[in-house]
């Protein structure tokens, strides 16, 4: 989920500038793109990173109906659902079992 949240994250600050948005949308949109791509790198948080990485797609998922339409839509809706997503079964996903740990 690392180089997945990194991905979109870059996406988003690039979407920014390639849908031509302006005002609170650029800066949200930037602001999203950080925190995906930022999140997943706060090993302190554990799994709660991941948690973050879902809440912030599921904020996107839900400003994407305020975006106006079109691509810009569209680009919210899938990136906020993959986010959303990955983040969840990734936070939800069981701890690898380590024979070695006492």
């Amino acid at each position: 989920m690392l180089a997945t949240s990194v991905v979109l994250g870059i996406w988003l600050v690039l979407s920014a500038f390639i849908f031509g948005l302006g005002g609170a949308a650029f800066w949200s949109t930037i602001l999203f793109g950080v925190l995906a791509a930022g999140l997943a790198y706060f090993t302190g948080l554990g799994k709660g990173r991941f948690y973050a990485v879902a809440a912030v797609g599921l904020v996107l998922v839900i400003a994407s109906f305020f975006s106006g339409g079109g691509a810009l839509l569209w680009s919210s809706l899938i990136t906020g659902g993959i986010l959303a997503i990955g983040g969840y079964l990734e936070a939800s996903a069981p701890e690898a079992q380590n024979p070695h740990a006492h």
